[in-house]
């Protein structure tokens, strides 16, 4: 499975739930995710950083729907108004880590 770009967009301050759908080629409905933990969100200003000394949050998701392979990631809403890159990933039954989403996190500024 190949990671997902999908460009994410959020304000300044709002902290709804960002909710994936983990798809596969043989489970196109949406992967089981039983036995799935680790689940791990990533936001960085740089595409590929060299270490983690750049990240500005870091949050840690939770299954939604473990049947239809939802995962869910609440932010904090204080990342500052900015352009970002992110990553999403978990570790699999098997213990493989695998980033199932990436793309560009925008925070705009509110009123």
């Amino acid at each position: 499975m190949m990671p997902t770009k999908v460009h994410i967009f959020k304000k300044h301050g709002d902290t709804k739930q960002i909710i994936f759908h983990v798809v596969s080629k043989d489970a196109p409905t949406g992967v089981n995710l039983n036995g799935w933990a680790n689940f791990v969100l990533r936001i960085d200003p740089n595409e590929f950083p060299t270490n983690g000394t750049s990240l500005v949050e870091t949050i840690s998701g939770v299954i939604v729907d473990l049947g239809s392979g939802k995962v869910g990631f609440s932010p904090s809403g204080n990342v500052p108004t900015g352009n970002y890159f992110y990553n999403a990933r978990g570790t699999d039954a098997a213990g493989g880590i695998f980033t199932f989403a990436q793309g560009k996190f925008v925070v705009e500024g509110d009123i």
